[in-house]
């Protein structure tokens, strides 16, 4: 997390994850990967359920590393993906755990592989994040890249009459 100096001594068992997951369906595949998450090692886990879809609060296991809140509508590449990002994030500083590292994802996600733990060990002072300073026409990723948004698109106020096009 900011502010902290690398530790070249750590070790997998001093790995302190906190999970950021942003959901907005599917549950019981949610659920999958947080019984996974859990028996892998130390964790918290901060999820945004969609407020659209917070009835499936319900349905999402229990458990005391697990917080849950739901406290916007998320459209896809919306500011309000952003601000229930910074609200878990939040309740992650409020938590006063010291976290070693920390992942954003989303429900869908599933463990494929172990080594997690061990992998950040090996590597402490490493940032995992693809950022991709120039994008090239070959590179297969680049396409959502290429697409160039009308301004007026991009209006964030709900009235707005150019709105509805993003709907």
């Amino acid at each position: 997390m900011p502010g902290t100096e690398a530790n070249t001594d750590i070790k997998s068992g001093d790995i302190k994850l906190a999970y950021f997951l942003l959901v907005h369906n599917k549950p019981e595949q949610l659920n999958m990967f947080l019984k996974q998450i859990l028996l892998y090692g130390d964790c918290d886990i901060y999820i945004h359920v969609d407020r659209k879809n917070s009835g499936m609060i319900s349905r999402i296991i229990k458990d005391k590393r697990i917080r849950v809140i739901s406290k916007y509508e998320v459209k896809w590449a919306s500011f309000e993906m952003m601000a229930a990002t910074i609200a878990m994030m939040k309740l992650a500083v409020k938590s006063g755990r010291k976290y070693t590292h920390a992942y954003y994802g989303s429900g869908n996600d599933l463990l494929v592989k172990r080594g997690l733990y061990e992998h950040l060990a090996e590597y402490p002072d490493k940032l995992f994040m693809k950022i991709n300073e120039k994008v090239k026409p070959t590179d297969p990723g680049a396409a959502r890249y290429r697409i160039k948004w009308n301004p007026k698109l991009m209006v964030r106020n709900g009235y707005h009459p150019y709105r509805y096009v993003r709907w």
